[in-house]
């Protein structure tokens, strides 16, 4: 177990005193806002990141502190904290740390973080050092070192047998059963990312073992990129420049358990709504309410995208855009589909990823094969025979999308007609973005069906 030096501790304390924690306000039922990102400079992003508390007032009927990830290029000054932001930041929304192959991330992580006062393993023998509320960083699906430090480099990889305790919470008890490092205030990471590393769709979120649920459903996930979606998604230059003339969205999936008292609850309970609308039930439009007669009545489980709450998507060209969607859930798993306002069919979209690697079926494969390439995560239909072929070799197309915890997924979401086809969209055009609702099983969860976003669409392809 490392412990850092006294006087370090006393320097990181006295740093922390006076720290300014400005409430983030989730903008609601507005235009869906790109994430803020962070883009490295001559191969090199050096960026703190502090684990803080936010105050969300929209996220509930009374304020509710969430818990974020507040990023900003690395003070010059050594300060554990962030510039404030500017009055309306939404930091529960998440961050894009955006990579190029052979760059350096370096990340100092300073927990601020409240105690976690509702974990359910902190009542398991040895993990009452839960309820500090430790975290660490872990860069997912990134392929790189999870590294230790040396004399010679003491900085961390992607290493997620490290923990960063706030002091401000206590310390661990002498029957605490810790697992891996220990570091008090903050801990420096050093990634290294492969010249040969592929392009893709990443993200980041908090991994420590015993409390991954509760931090990620507290808030705590953002979004790393590597390369840009031409580099990877394509065979030929056309493709590429089709792509690169396209508006590109990323849009991160959370949701957020919040009990009639505005009190977050960490430890999320599956069956938190009913899994499905009730006849008197209003629209779920971004979220479900508690079922009553339980400790979840009158509270609200909210699924927000970039941390708002069913926003408006604006679709404003006739080519379409590409959606870039990470699940930032815990342990929900999303059934998306893009219903039809005015139809209730489900639109065809165009697959272009999977979990970061591109979708480029041979020319010659077969419905089956494709089939077969989508899994059970995707409801592949033929694509419309006058379909341009520019995506891909021979594209995947499909009405419905799997996201388990995790999961991301590239489209092309442009507005078709009943059959598929790329058509006008006209003055009206609109569709809603929704998860269907998913059963894990007879003896597992049940995820409930919430319509997500409503989406526009003007302009001719």
């Amino acid at each position: 177990m490392r412990i850092a030096p006294l006087q370090a501790i006393v320097r990181r304390l006295v740093c922390l005193v006076g720290v300014v924690i400005l409430g983030s306000v989730s903008a609601q039922a507005g235009p869906l806002a790109e994430l803020p990102v962070l883009k490295s400079q001559g191969g090199v992003l050096d960026v703190l990141v502090v684990a803080r508390g936010d105050k969300l007032a929209s996220l509930g009927r009374l304020p509710t502190t969430a818990w974020v990830y507040d990023i900003c290029p690395r003070p010059a000054d050594g300060s554990s904290s962030c510039p404030p932001k500017p009055p309306g930041t939404n930091l529960y929304g998440g961050t894009r740390l955006a990579l190029q192959p052979g760059d350096t991330l370096r990340m100092r992580l300073v927990n601020q973080l409240p105690p976690a006062l509702d974990s359910e393993h902190a009542t398991d023998p040895g993990n009452a050092y839960l309820r500090l509320n430790p975290t660490n960083l872990h860069t997912h699906g990134l392929i790189v070192s999870p590294r230790f430090p040396t004399k010679g480099n003491p900085t961390y990889g992607d290493n997620v047998f490290v923990m960063t305790l706030n002091p401000d919470n206590g310390l661990p008890g002498p029957g605490d059963v810790l697992h891996g490092d220990v570091r008090l205030s903050d801990t420096e990471y050093e990634i290294k990312i492969p010249n040969s590393h592929p392009a893709g769709l990443h993200w980041l979120h908090a991994h420590i073992h015993g409390l991954t649920v509760n931090q990620l459903s507290g808030g705590l996930s953002g979004v790393i990129t590597i390369g840009d979606p031409a580099d990877y998604l394509c065979k030929n230059a056309e493709c590429s420049a089709f792509l690169k003339s396209l508006p590109v969205r990323h849009i991160l999936l959370k949701d957020t358990q919040i009990l009639k008292s505005g009190t977050l609850l960490s430890e999320q309970r599956p069956d938190f709504c009913k899994y499905k609308p009730s006849d008197n039930e209003t629209a779920r439009q971004g979220s479900c309410a508690g079922v009553h007669g339980r400790p979840t009545g009158g509270g609200d489980w909210y699924f927000s995208l970039n941390g708002q709450v069913f926003p408006h998507i604006p679709v404003a060209g006739g080519q379409g855009e590409i959606w870039r969607l990470t699940t930032g859930s815990a342990t929900v798993t999303y059934d998306l589909g893009l219903r039809d306002d005015a139809s209730g069919r489900d639109m065809v979209v165009q697959v272009l990823s999977v979990d970061g690697v591109a979708v480029q079926p041979d020319a010659d494969a077969t419905p089956a094969e494709m089939m077969s390439m989508g899994g059970a995560k995707i409801a592949s239909v033929p694509c419309p025979g006058d379909l341009p072929g520019k995506l891909a070799t021979k594209p995947l197309c499909a009405t419905r999308i799997l996201m388990l915890p995790s999961s991301r997924v590239e489209l092309w979401v442009a507005h078709r007609d009943a059959l598929g086809r790329l058509a006008p969209a006209g003055a009206k055009a609109s569709a809603t973005l929704y998860t269907a609702g998913y059963k894990t099983g007879p003896a597992g969860d049940a995820w409930p069906a919430i319509d997500l976003a409503r989406v526009s669409f003007r302009g001719t392809a």
